[in-house]
């Protein structure tokens, strides 16, 4: 096969599981405060419908954040200088510049709404990050592949199976010192951004702080509990492919535990600090009791998303994160079928 031909067939399978990951978010039903199946949660500007046509648009630019991590093409010029850059650091000033493209083309899709511009930061620097991770692993045990030094015309790298928790270390490095710099000058600066308003008044970082610690929500709740809740479900089928219903209570279950957990600006620029705690406390206290496997979680999430519709507050951070986690397990369970598709 050439590896033109291979090229193609890898940005098209990394295209369907972006894709897939990004609607299965937006699929998971009924989830508190946020756009799914069965409304619009608080948000009176967006559907499901802008949710497709924003992924339609965006996949294509998230994928080619992929491609600039797993095939060492970062752009030249990212817009600040780069000469005490680790290549870590340059990739993620590279896919910035991809960011802010894919932006754009989110903003034409869906008439000036804002539907993806959190995930594309965090799934743009995962799927960076991982794609990186494929030059740099080590030979497999059989010897039948070498680890390889980043190429800037090299998109043939094996494909690997990369623990997730690898690609967010990778993460963290690419991201860690830009984004504690930028931290360190917007104590000088008037706030651009609702995530620079909430930094300097409650001290709030957000999705960069996070970025900058690996993603340590990722690492410790998402992850864990999107892998725990998927063995419980293959365990209620006996290791057969789980059905939607199944499928949407891991994702669901995936999702409290996020919410549980994470002091989610999102809710916090709607609300206020009691309020972002509450919604955390009512997570928890659905999840403990089993949560979207029962039909009381259910029902409990319904009343909850009412609540969240009337207060007006969307956890969009956390549904982020569920996306990020669907994306890396997926991966993660898939890479056989995956290095099929780029070898067929």
């Amino acid at each position: 096969m050439t590896e033109d031909k291979q090229h193609r067939q890898l940005r098209k399978a990394m295209q369907l599981r972006i894709h897939d990951a990004l609607l299965g978010e937006v699929y998971t039903t009924p989830k508190p405060g946020l756009v799914d199946l069965h409304d619009n949660g608080a948000h009176r500007d967006m559907d499901v419908h802008t949710f497709e046509r924003s992924t339609a648009a965006i996949t294509p630019f998230l994928s080619r954040m992929f491609e600039q991590g797993y095939c060492a093409r970062p752009y030249q010029e990212a817009g600040q200088p780069q000469d005490d850059c680790t290549e870590a650091e340059r990739l993620f000033l590279s896919i910035r510049r991809t960011g802010i493209e894919a932006e754009q083309a989110m903003l034409r899709a869906t008439g000036g709404v804002n539907t993806h511009k959190g995930m594309l930061f965090s799934m743009g620097i995962a799927l960076a990050a991982y794609g990186n991770m494929l030059q740099v692993l080590p030979p497999a045990a059989d010897g039948s592949s070498a680890a390889q030094e980043p190429s800037s015309s090299s998109c043939t790298h094996p494909l690997r199976a990369v623990p997730a928790e690898s690609v967010l270390e990778t993460a963290g490095r690419m991201t860690a010192r830009i984004l504690t710099a930028e931290f360190e000058q917007m104590q000088h600066s008037v706030p651009k951004t609702y995530g620079e308003r909430l930094f300097r008044r409650f001290g709030e970082r957000g999705i960069r702080g996070q970025a900058i610690e690996g993603f340590p929500i990722l690492r410790y709740t998402a992850l864990p509990a999107i892998r725990r809740y998927t063995a419980y479900a293959l365990e209620r089928t006996g290791g057969a492919a789980l059905p939607p219903t199944l499928l949407n209570a891991v994702r669901l279950n995936t999702l409290l535990a996020v919410m549980a957990k994470l002091n989610d600006t999102n809710v916090l620029s709607r609300s206020n600090p009691e309020t972002m705690l509450l919604l955390r406390q009512r997570a928890a206290k659905i999840l403990a009791a089993g949560g979207a496997f029962r039909e009381e979680g259910l029902s409990a999430l319904s009343i909850l998303n009412q609540e969240c519709i009337r207060r007006n507050i969307s956890p969009g951070g956390a549904a982020d994160m569920l996306a990020v986690a669907i994306l890396l397990h997926g991966l993660e369970q898939e890479i056989g079928d995956m290095e099929g598709d780029s070898n067929a």
